[in-house]
């Protein structure tokens, strides 16, 4: 299971598309709490898309609580 997370808002358009992908999203999260959710995940927080690499992505998450 993947988890997108972003501050700014989607479309119902896309969180359907990218739910039927098994990608799960966070939209409108607070500005405050990427950095530490990004910390406990091992990830590193891109501003656009053309910065993501193989390395930004972390697929062997274990369980994550808030």
């Amino acid at each position: 299971m993947m988890f997108f997370i972003t501050e700014k808002g989607l479309s119902d358009f896309v969180v359907h598309y990218l739910s039927n992908t098994s990608i799960n999203v966070i939209h409108r999260a607070r500005k405050t709490n990427n950095n530490p959710i990004a910390r406990a995940c091992g990830v590193t927080i891109v501003n656009q898309s053309e910065e993501f690499q193989e390395t930004t992505i972390v697929t062997g998450a274990a369980l994550f609580e808030v």
